[in-house]
């Protein structure tokens, strides 16, 4: 049994709190069984709190000593906060009530392990249903499905009409003489993968940035860490992708409670020399509190672009050679490359083919994502819900700007949608060239269907009086068209015949699409998986057009939607929703780390929760001005 430690730094503190904060604890020392939940754990132990006890200051752990006759054997360690009003117990007299249900998001790692259990390959699947329809349910013989006239048929549907959309020419920098000359380099074109959807990145990208000032924070300070081999991979990969990448200042010394201390310093210090630091590189053995304080200070305190690497990757890389290693530093440049306002590559369909994407591409287009977060279950009505939206500022529909709202604790609609768009239009407006954007194009995210009209009709509302607010007193009417996209059905996608079926799980290959069959009668609506499923059973994106102006017909508007996914920033390959809405999911995840602070001690389930106090919290989460048009949350 390990050995109970006498104290805990902050760190340690928060890591407990977050573990213990809203479960049941038993307590027996005034003579009976009592149960109380956690409100928080404090700062403070049973050495140093003290509170008013006939006219005189008294501390816990003598209270404890004179009252109840217990001597603490470990008065270092913090207090519990249980109940409503702040009552402190010492740890060490509470036990964890036997039975609980946790209400808790799942970790990272818990998260991993069960989508590893759970994860069964597509054939695998098919296979269960069928067993179970033919098996279990017993749908043949069942009285209630007779009585009210229903059969389930004994074979899955078959969608004849189905169909794989064409993969897209993705195009990338070329390098050539005139590079030295700081001329653009020529386009080279790049076919995708048909089996996967990938393309080689490997080469020089499309939009490349340099990295002439930046940092590296080592917060591992593990000796034996290989980061001389990680940073010359690093540096020497970036050249390859066409980034000026300097040698970095390397401070390893810095405590991780006093990183936020550390990177205004830093800032401080490049901005007396009357440079800009270009990014702040964090070495991290894993993932732990100190990351919400670094993406707090870096992208809403001092407007600095941060990158966490975890020292684990590092490790586990140079073990296997310089291969992974490579592998590891291209990961990471194509998100540090992104928050430096760069581009890995673009669709070139996008321009070419002007039949079909003419209409998204003939004047100023701006792209929306939107979607909005809750809290995780067993937080309480003081969380709120975050909305998120980004837009799109460039011809190929690569970079975004993004603005995030806290809003009512679960709200899905989007209470303050006017004035993020209006924002983010002002911003396109500043970006191209002085112009309004002549065409709007919104996919929404997280909405169900039985949301559907209600929250596109509030939405496009405030869609339309931001287009009025920014051009007041003008005609200025630009064609809209709102998207719903989402993943939370349970549709799947199966190959009638084995041998079209792409991977190891054995799932339909990306870009297959069906909007027949198994879509509604009279909505426009359709089933596309744009992704290579890796692990388990791909499940397929829902896409619902709930008012178009701008007439699209539905190859076009089917096309554009799977080429957004191929525009995503973190990798080379497609993903499962078109990159605006994956941005907005990011980027409503980052305000939630935002929100959290080195000294939040809220209780998260307590009865007096009276709900969050959104203009509070929309002032923690607000972004520095210097990074609004950057890609912080890539």
């Amino acid at each position: 049994m390990r050995q109970c430690p006498t104290q805990l730094n902050d760190t340690q503190r928060r890591l407990f709190e977050k573990e213990l904060r809203t479960l049941k604890v038993e307590v027996k020392h005034s003579g009976g069984l009592r149960r109380v939940r956690v409100a928080a754990v404090s700062k403070n132990s049973a050495k140093t709190q003290k509170f008013e006890q006939d006219g005189k200051q008294i501390t816990v752990a003598d209270y404890f000593k004179k009252q109840y006759k217990i001597v603490l054997k470990y008065p270092d360690l913090p207090l519990v906060e249980v109940g409503t009003k702040k009552n402190f117990l010492p740890m060490e007299i509470c036990e964890v009530a036997a039975g609980q249900k946790v209400m808790k998001k799942l970790t990272e790692e818990q998260t991993a392990i069960m989508v590893k259990n759970c994860a069964k390959p597509a054939p695998e699947r098919q296979a269960r249903v069928q067993k179970i329809r033919d098996e279990i349910m017993n749908y043949d013989t069942s009285g209630a499905l007779k009585e009210f006239g229903i059969t389930v048929d004994k074979r899955m549907k078959m969608i004849d009409n189905a169909r794989v959309l064409p993969m897209p020419v993705m195009g990338m920098g070329h390098a050539t003489k005139n590079d030295a000359k700081g001329i653009a380099p020529e386009v080279q074109e790049i076919s995708v993968k048909t089996m996967d959807g990938t393309w080689t990145s490997a080469g020089r990208y499309f939009d490349p940035k340099n990295l002439d000032n930046w940092v590296v924070i080592d917060l591992d300070q593990d000796r034996r860490l290989p980061l001389d081999f990680f940073l010359d991979e690093f540096i020497a990969t970036g050249k390859q992708r066409g980034m000026r990448i300097a040698q970095p200042q390397l401070d390893g010394s810095i405590d991780p409670r006093d990183i936020t201390t550390a990177i205004k310093n830093i800032q401080m210090s490049y901005k007396k020399q009357n440079k800009t630091v270009d990014l702040i590189m964090i070495i991290m053995r894993v993932r732990g509190p100190a990351y919400a304080d670094i993406k707090k200070a870096g992208d809403v305190l001092y407007g600095v672009p941060t990158q966490v690497v975890l020292g684990k990757n590092i490790a586990r890389s140079a073990e296997k050679g310089k291969g992974p290693m490579n592998q590891l530093a291209s990961n990471i440049l194509l998100k540090v490359n992104a928050k430096l306002g760069g581009a890995h590559s673009k669709v070139m369909d996008l321009g070419k083919n002007k039949t079909l994407f003419g209409s998204f591409t003939d004047k100023p287009t701006i792209v929306f994502g939107a979607d909005v977060t809750h809290p995780s279950p067993g937080e309480g009505m003081n969380k709120p819900s975050i909305a998120a939206v980004v837009a799109s500022y460039n011809v190929f529909f690569t970079k975004y700007s993004a603005r995030v709202r806290a809003q009512g604790h679960r709200e899905e609609m989007m209470t303050t949608l006017k004035d993020m768009v209006v924002e983010l239009m002002i911003e396109f407006k500043v970006k191209c060239g002085g112009r309004e954007p002549q065409r709007i194009i919104f996919y929404r995210d997280g909405v169900s269907e039985g949301q559907y009209q209600q929250v596109m009709l509030d939405e496009l509302r405030a869609i339309q009086a931001a287009c009025i607010t920014l051009c007041p007193g003008q005609d200025y009417k630009p064609p809209i068209t709102y998207i719903i996209v989402g993943k939370r059905h349970h549709t799947r996608l199966f190959t009638a015949d084995p041998r079209d079926a792409v991977g190891k799980a054995g799932n339909v290959p990306p870009g297959t699409i069906t909007d027949r069959a198994i879509c509604h009668f009279s909505e426009f609506d359709w089933f596309l998986c744009s992704h290579y499923g890796i692990q388990g059973t791909s499940r397929p994106a829902h896409y619902n057009v709930l008012y178009d102006d701008s007439n699209y017909q539905a190859d076009q508007i089917q096309m554009f939607s799977y080429y957004l996914t191929y525009c995503y920033a973190r990798c080379a390959r497609s993903v499962s929703i078109p990159a605006p809405a994956y941005y907005a999911h990011l980027a409503a995840f980052r305000a939630r780390h935002h929100m959290e602070e080195a000294g939040d001690t809220q209780s998260t389930n307590s009865s007096g929760d009276s709900g969050p106090n959104v203009v509070e919290i929309n002032k923690k989460i607000k972004v520095h001005d210097d990074m609004h048009s950057k890609m912080y949350f890539a």
